[in-house]
């Protein structure tokens, strides 16, 4: 599954195609565009922030939301102590399996460590640092993410649109040049705001010739054909899929909720925040009894 593009990087066609040809069959390509990208952002918050998490107060600051972003997107990061900062969190590679295919070594690369220390290092899991998972499978939240923001993003899209129908609620045809100019700066004058335009009579009576210069085509059952409202409820069900999907709990709004549909809800939303929670937490006492810690989620 390939990373979500958040929006930094523009992408060729060829890119597009290959990322599209892993994503999903066919040939409709709704993200790598700013619609795809504000639904990625908004549902990387979303999932993040439903949990908290307790971290050392040196990292209270900005540096809480570059762990959150690499634990949630990445799905794993290391802990370890670096010579003149102290304890430290990075994105790492792991390297070599023990029997039960678990990671032995983790591999930090950044050229902004101090002075005299090396930019690469591997480090020993369990004896020289901690690996943090937010799964087991050591898989983030980014494909989750993608499938949601997909589907919002082509959403957005048909709201926009269906807005656009809505305007259209007359079709006028004029019989020549001068009657279709004489329409155009009538409609641009009521589209504007005027309250009263007015016209020579010679424009709607012609004298000389009795037909009529306009002709009107309405477009009937206007409030019949508005969906906009509806295509909106589903961004709202889409939404409360995703919460859903990742473990927060909602109800939908009714007069009578029934205490089991109430417990049906919590059920459904529990599994995978508990695995996330459970995993994390686990990670975390190995962190708290290496480095003195009080982490935990």
């Amino acid at each position: 599954m390939p990373d979500v593009n958040i929006g930094e990087l523009p992408f060729s066609y060829e890119e597009i195609n290959i990322a599209a040809g892993l994503h999903k069959p066919g040939t409709q390509k709704t993200y790598n565009n700013e619609t795809f990208a504000y639904w990625a952002r908004a549902l990387f918050e979303r999932a993040a922030y439903s949990m908290d998490i307790t971290l050392p107060d040196e990292w209270q600051d900005d540096k809480k939301g570059i762990f959150y972003w690499w634990l949630f997107i990445r799905g794993f990061l290391v802990i370890y102590d670096e010579p003149e900062m102290g304890l430290v969190f990075q994105p790492c590679t792991v390297n070599r399996y023990d029997f039960y295919y678990r990671p032995v070594e983790a591999i930090v690369c950044n050229p902004y460590v101090p002075a005299g220390q090396p930019s690469s290092r591997t480090l020993t899991i369990g004896k020289d640092c901690q690996l943090v998972k937010l799964a087991p499978d050591r898989k983030g939240v980014a494909d989750i993410i993608a499938f949601y923001a997909d589907k919002l993003s082509n959403l957005s899209l048909s709201v926009d649109l269906s807005i656009i129908n809505t305007r259209f609620a007359k079709i006028m045809a004029a019989r020549n040049k001068a009657a279709a100019e004489a329409l155009k700066k009538v409609l641009d004058k009521v589209n504007s705001g005027v309250p009263a335009v007015i016209v020579d009579e010679k424009l709607l009576d012609d004298r000389t010739d009795k037909a009529p210069p306009f002709q009107e085509f309405g477009i009937d059952h206007l409030k019949e054909n508005y969906i906009t409202n509806l295509q909106w409820q589903d961004i709202r069900n889409i939404l409360s899929d995703f919460d859903e999907e990742i473990g927060i709990v909602r109800y939908d709004k009714k007069e009578r909720l029934v205490a089991y549909e109430a417990e049906q809800a919590q059920i459904t939303a529990v599994p995978r925040i508990t695995v996330w929670r459970d995993t994390m937490n686990s990670c975390f006492k190995a962190v708290n009894e290496m480095f003195g810690t009080n982490m935990q989620a």
